[in-house]
């Protein structure tokens, strides 16, 4: 007996693109697939990104002369929206990554954004502002550059797929160049001995044990920070959070303290909080993308401790990678199994799971 096909997973979250689009434009994204590789279901919102139901979708700017200009192609690349930071950074590994394969010279972005600035990189012309709008009478006698728009933080709809050393390439080339002096500059009274723990909370922990919360987000348990720190041996830790929402930003600095060690605590605005986490030379990271950002732009950071799956593309950036690993796999079950409901239980499961049941993996750098 024949099979159904089960129907595309639905489209919940990315670049929203509009269900209809325009004759030219369909033809145009019909002869770019055909050239470039395009996923066009992807690429037209019809079918999910991937199996979290990721957006991939984007559109042409000025379709018309992709559609009927012989040998015309894509000459600009549009961001649609900045992301926060973390994926703020993802965004900009795409947008150059594609550049790069589609041999296109300038990239623009919405609005300017607090963290990098430049009018060009390499071989990009950057614009930091949207592009202004002539009038219909002067768009005849200065068409517009046919680009590509989106949001850049899904490339699937184009056929792509970065490694592990194109991410690492794409912030050490491009990203690097582009950061604010505030950030590229070490902090002074970070010191290469010390420790940075940073603690993700904010909405996450906003709304316990109701719905609403990210059940992909638990967090790793106050044991791992205290078994990271006591491996590092360190005698001075930096303590750096959005809010006191976590339980265990509190819990930590009375469990360091109380056993002599020195400890900073740094909560304040964005560029603040990132220049400790750049200046570190130990990061330790809860679960998200935010100390990803951080030790993508990092020239000081030797050693990076992550929960769970090491991401390998920061060991292409000379970086040591140290996985701790819930050796018992009680707490991963309990609290990190897109299950996360910041539930009272799991908040004191959090608190009160033993050190006895971290254990580190080192992964050497590998640039």
């Amino acid at each position: 007996m024949d099979t159904v096909p089960l129907p595309p997973k639905p489209v919940r979250w990315g670049y929203w693109r509009p269900t209809m689009s325009g004759y030219e434009e369909g033809i145009a994204e019909t002869k770019l697939a055909a050239r470039f590789g395009w996923n066009l279901p992807v690429l037209r919102r019809q079918v999910a990104a991937n199996a979290s139901g990721g957006s991939g979708a984007y559109r042409l700017i000025a379709p018309a002369i992709l559609a009927f200009t012989p040998g015309a192609t894509v000459e600009v690349l549009r961001l649609a929206d900045w992301k926060r930071f973390g994926n703020a950074i993802r965004q900009l590994q795409h947008l150059f990554y594609v550049a790069e394969k589609y041999d296109v010279k300038r990239i623009e972005f919405p609005a300017p954004h607090p963290l990098f600035r430049g009018s060009e990189v390499e071989r990009f012309k950057l614009a930091w502002a949207p592009a202004v709008t002539l009038p219909a009478e002067l768009q005849r006698l200065v068409p517009p550059r046919p680009g590509l728009f989106g949001d850049f933080f899904y490339v699937e709809g184009l056929g792509l797929q970065l490694t592990d050393d194109d991410r690492a390439r794409m912030a050490a080339t491009y990203l690097r160049p582009l950061l604010i002096p505030e950030l590229s500059d070490p902090h002074p009274d970070v010191r290469a001995a010390d420790i940075v723990l940073h603690f993700r909370a904010g909405d996450i922990f906003a709304r316990q044990g109701k719905q609403g919360v990210h059940r992909g987000y638990g967090q790793p348990p106050l044991a791992f920070y205290l078994a990271a720190v006591e491996r590092e041996k360190a005698s001075r830790v930096w303590i750096v959070f959005e809010d006191r929402g976590n339980p265990a930003v509190d819990a930590a600095e009375a469990a360091l303290r109380s056993k002599g060690i020195e400890v900073r605590m740094q909560s304040a605005d964005l560029k603040a909080d990132l220049r400790i986490l750049t200046s570190a030379g130990c990061l330790v990271a809860g679960i998200g993308t935010f100390c990803e950002g951080a030790a993508a732009l990092s020239a000081s950071l030797r050693r990076y401790y992550c929960f769970g799956s090491p991401p390998k593309w920061i060991q292409r950036l000379g970086i040591e990678v140290c996985a701790g690993t819930d050796i018992e796999g009680f707490y991963r079950s309990a609290a990190m199994s897109g299950n996360w409901a910041a539930s009272p239980e799991q908040i004191a499961l959090m608190l009160r799971y033993p050190e006895r049941s971290i254990a580190f993996t080192e992964y050497p750098p590998t640039n």
